[in-house]
């Protein structure tokens, strides 16, 4: 980024800025460090390692944020009362 691009920027822009350098940055330093340890290991593994075998992160599961479904509490409220034989 060019010094004047910089100055034209406005504090939640520079915050994006900030927050996605941060976020790609720190990653990219854990993903080196997992394929290192991956690497090291396989020898000793009588099976082929995935670097998910040695440690997972956030960003490894594509479907983490996305909102799950959920049931009604009626729902819940029967399943718990089967499970505890109060029919």
């Amino acid at each position: 980024m060019s010094i004047e691009s910089f100055d034209r920027l406005t504090p939640a822009e520079f915050q994006a800025v900030y927050d996605n350098w941060r976020r790609y940055g720190i990653q990219e330093y854990w993903e080196r460090s997992r394929f290192i340890a991956c690497s090291m290991l396989q020898p000793w593994s009588s099976k082929a390692l995935k670097v998910t075998d040695i440690c997972r992160f956030d960003w490894d599961d594509p479907d983490k944020g996305k909102k799950k479904e959920t049931r009604s509490t009626r729902e819940r409220f029967e399943i718990m009362k089967r499970k505890a034989k109060m029919d």
